[in-house]
């Protein structure tokens, strides 16, 4: 089974040169180690010294020495037939909230499509099998914290409900924790 550590803070903390540290001593002392960077500013690259750019799909590792890859995941590190994980994910998360099947299916942006990536990424990695040990260099703690709430809000920023509230909410399936409060302009949902 693979092992997954997440490296989570504010900005300037050091979380990259944790991150890179941590996954070359793990690489050197054997481990099948899988380096990946969810930052924008990836500044893993410099880390490990090696050239580094977003990847176009979530295959598509650098070797940086024996046992030890990187890879840079954005908003724009998939395929078509990668897309397709991702859009079936959105789906469910929209079926969660109540959106018609026809509306989410013409849907072809959703703001939190980058974190939305980036957990996938994530997920089809420690699936694989091909690593022992998966490091994440998370973004900031604000954009990383993001991540997981990304399916959460039920509510317009008008204040007025959407049929979610209306309704038990379902929480997709990668996120197990207890479902949220819903949110204060209807009170429906809390706990």
């Amino acid at each position: 089974m693979t092992r997954v550590v997440l490296v989570t803070g504010k900005g300037g903390v050091g979380k990259t040169t944790t991150a890179a540290a941590t996954a070359v001593r793990a690489a050197r002392s054997g481990l099948r180690t899988l380096v990946m960077s969810t930052d924008a500013a990836h500044s893993l690259g410099d880390a490990l010294d090696v050239e580094l750019r977003t990847a176009q799909t979530w295959r598509e590792t650098t070797e940086v020495e024996s046992h030890l890859h990187a890879l840079a995941v954005g908003a724009h590190t998939a395929v078509e037939a990668d897309w397709q994980v991702v859009r079936d994910y959105l789906l469910g998360v929209l079926d969660a909230m109540g959106v018609d099947a026809v509306v989410a299916d013409e849907l072809t942006s959703l703001p939190g499509a980058e974190e939305v990536t980036a957990l996938a990424a994530l997920a089809h990695q420690a699936a694989s099998g091909d690593w022992d040990l998966v490091v994440v260099d998370c973004a900031p703690t604000a954009e990383t914290l993001r991540q997981p709430s990304t399916s959460t809000g039920c509510c317009p920023p008008n204040g007025a409900c959407s049929p979610c509230c209306a309704r038990p909410r379902r929480r997709p399936p990668a996120f197990r924790s207890p479902a949220p409060r819903c949110c204060s302009c209807c009170g429906r949902g809390a706990s």
